[in-house]
């Protein structure tokens, strides 16, 4: 059983695969627009971790001269997890707003 061989692609110039991709361009990929990255909700949690890993994170964290939450976000966001750039923005350090 062999494989039935690929058809030849037709011999035609870049501008005219540009030509004849640009409808469908414009049919199926969706537009899209750029939003502002909103901050997620912070909610302060406490949870159990080995004494361990706790020291570890902050030693790794002191190392590198940030917190160890920064740190942890690092790690989630690495892992796969929906952290934002505005995640890591610690809001009680911005100028706060008069008026």
């Amino acid at each position: 059983m062999s494989k039935r061989p690929a058809p030849a692609l037709p011999d035609i110039g870049d501008d005219e695969i540009k030509a004849r991709l640009q409808p469908l361009i414009e049919e199926v990929v969706p537009k899209r627009t750029p939003g502002k990255a909103t901050r997620s909700k912070v909610v302060n949690a406490e949870f159990l971790m080995p004494e361990p890993v706790r020291m570890e994170m902050r030693i790794r964290a002191a190392k590198r001269g940030i917190s160890a939450s920064k740190l942890l976000l690092e790690i989630l966001r690495d892992a796969g997890y929906p952290v934002s750039d505005a995640d890591f923005v610690d809001l009680r350090k911005l100028p706060r707003k008069i008026g």
